[in-house]
């Protein structure tokens, strides 16, 4: 692909007509993918595309953000009952008095609140010349064109705009046309709560061990220690480069950063941690709503410290493992990114906290590895922050047979598209949303975190009548629901099971369920197999109950599994029969 000629508004190389992999963070983290702008639209309009609401009053904003939560869960309590049809009455006369979506949350900041921004580097029609802004053209034109970078963005700390203003200067030489092609093509810029930055350049280049890069090097420090304005030019604690190869399509931490200059990290403070601020960081882009959700994830998740084992799958860069370890006995921190568990480590040996254990993977090898320390926890809280496409099908059997696992808290910050379906994946591992907390982290635009409190439900539980509203506990399901409803399985499973009718036996009953054993159950050795029949007393009448032991606790509504090893992966009775044990 030939270069594009400078001397008709040209874009700064042929390399910028690409895959956007790396789109300013704003397009996408906003909600808005900038790509989808018809052409005609002036960048005035373009601009408030990403910040939808920034002309509504902020109580309004919250308003319309607490009626998408809203409509988010109708959505769900319709699903529900009809792919579980048996438990609609259920559900909704009963369970459903103990769901509650919480007042949102509002961000503490509501201007200048992010912490990072991405800007393209492009040439800029309202002034002539090539600046780093918002990437406004489509990516199907040669020329690259941004929009200008400033107080418009009301999101963007003050100090970052006026950087951003301040880089169309050390541009200016490749405006000419005889300089040849401008090598730069991304400006990141970092800021912490202190508005301190880190500026970050992403240029072409083949090495970042060449002459001529170690020239860019130069040429950036240069700019942002003498020749930027006074204003900004205290601020700039930090500096790196990139080098990015020609046709690369791989995504900005996927490379290495080369410091050039200053501190080789910024530092912020969240809830007594110390975060280390690095080019690759991946973090919440609201530092002051982020303390908010780590609030609420604190406190929902209500952990012992002497007992409880907290999972936080999708850890990033592991802050929220690392609050977590505070508060519960062990963390087991997953991550599939090497780079995020890298970040993670690093972060946690800082703070001195070394009851966390790091481990990469996909979800379900990574949990498979952790096994053995998941069954000997006497409680398990798993948190669930996944990225827009994590599909929770694919981990949910192993989450399914953890029968130590008291709730799961569910966060949500990218597509509220995903919330209703990942929400029912969940079902399949006896999972249904209980609390809602929102939080606007995104203050202007479409975006807002949810907290979201998943309670996991055995025969038990669902079979008790409802108790005191203080005690949270939940109604049975319909009058003659455990009558030979309950499917048979195979594998190491083994059939399911009913209830029991005893209220004097209650206590007994519960430490049973938990303990893997069953009033008058046979045993099918420890290695898994077969079951005992019983009969015990309904309201209804006696039902006919078979239980299979696998020589551990039954993780679901039917089959058990053994105490080493990994998870087994099917073979479970349940309500329903079939591979897996649902409600």
């Amino acid at each position: 692909m030939a270069d594009t000629d400078m001397s008709n508004g040209g874009a700064t190389d042929s390399s910028l007509k690409r895959k956007n992999s790396n789109a300013d963070e704003m397009e996408v983290e906003d909600g808005v993918d900038l790509k989808k702008v018809k052409q005609e639209e002036g960048v005035e309009s373009k601009t408030l595309k990403f910040l939808a609401y920034k002309d509504l009053p902020y109580e309004e904003q919250l308003k319309k953000k607490v009626d998408e939560v809203e409509q988010c869960f109708k959505t769900f309590h319709g699903s529900f009952p009809k792919q579980y049809p048996e438990l609609g009455d259920w559900y909704r006369n009963q369970l459903l008095k103990w769901f509650r979506i919480e007042e949102i949350r509002p961000s503490p900041k509501q201007e200048g609140y992010r912490n990072k921004c991405e800007l393209t580097i492009g040439f800029n029609p309202e002034i002539g010349k090539l600046g780093a802004g918002v990437r406004t053209s489509h990516l199907e034109t040669e020329r690259v064109e941004i929009s200008t970078t400033d107080e418009s963005y009301i999101h963007l700390p003050k100090p970052m705009i006026e950087l951003s203003q301040e880089f169309s200067k050390f541009l200016e030489p490749w405006n000419d046309e005889s300089a040849g092609k401008c090598p730069y093509l991304y400006l990141y810029i970092r800021a912490n709560s202190k508005e301190e930055l880190m500026v970050m350049v992403i240029v072409q280049s083949e090495t970042d061990e060449s002459e001529e890069f170690a020239g860019y090097k130069d040429c950036v420090v240069k700019f942002c220690t003498e020749d930027c304005a006074e204003s900004v030019r205290p601020l700039i604690k930090s500096i790196y480069l990139q080098a990015r190869p020609a046709g690369s399509t791989k995504k900005s931490f996927e490379l290495p950063f080369s410091h050039a200059w200053g501190e080789h990290h910024l530092t912020e403070e969240l809830l007594d941690t110390t975060m280390l601020v690095t080019p690759s960081l991946f973090f919440n882009i609201n530092t002051y709503a982020a303390e908010i959700v780590y609030k609420n994830v604190v406190e929902l998740a209500d952990c012992r410290k002497k007992k409880t084992l907290v999972i936080d799958l999708f850890c990033g860069c592991g802050v929220l493992s690392m609050i977590m370890a505070k508060k519960a006995r062990h963390v087991i921190a997953i991550d599939p990114s090497k780079w995020n568990i890298k970040q993670a480590k690093t972060m946690a040996a800082h703070n001195n906290i070394k009851n966390i254990q790091f481990v990469i993977g996909k979800p379900d090898e990574a949990l498979s590895t952790a096994w053995s320390n998941i069954l000997q926890a006497e409680e398990v809280v798993l948190i669930i922050d996944p990225p827009s496409n994590s599909k929770p099908r694919f981990y949910i059997d192993i989450i399914g047979d953890m029968n130590n696992l008291s709730k799961v808290i569910y966060l949500n910050s990218n597509s509220k598209s995903n919330v209703v379906k990942n929400l029912m994946s969940l079902t399949e591992a006896a999972l249904l949303p209980a609390r809602v907390v929102p939080v606007d982290i995104a203050p202007h635009t479409v975006r807002l975190e949810m907290v979201v409190v998943c309670k996991k439900f055995d025969a038990y539980q669902i079979s008790r009548p409802l108790g005191p509203c203080e005690d949270e506990s939940f109604a049975g399901p319909p009058a003659g629901w455990g009558q030979g409803a309950w499917g048979s399985g195979g594998g190491g499973g083994g059939g399911g099971y009913g209830s029991f009718g005893s209220p004097d036996l209650e206590e007994i009953e519960r430490r049973a369920f938990a303990m893997g054993l069953a009033k008058g159950a046979g045993f099918g050795g420890s290695g898994g197999g077969g079951g005992g029949q019983f009969y015990d007393d309904f309201p209804n009448g006696p039902a006919r109950v078979g239980f299979g032991y696998g020589g551990g606790p039954p993780p679901r509504f039917g089959g058990g599994f053994g105490r080493s090893g990994p998870p087994p992966r099917g073979g479970r009775g349940g309500f329903r029969g079939g591979k897996r044990g649902r409600f």
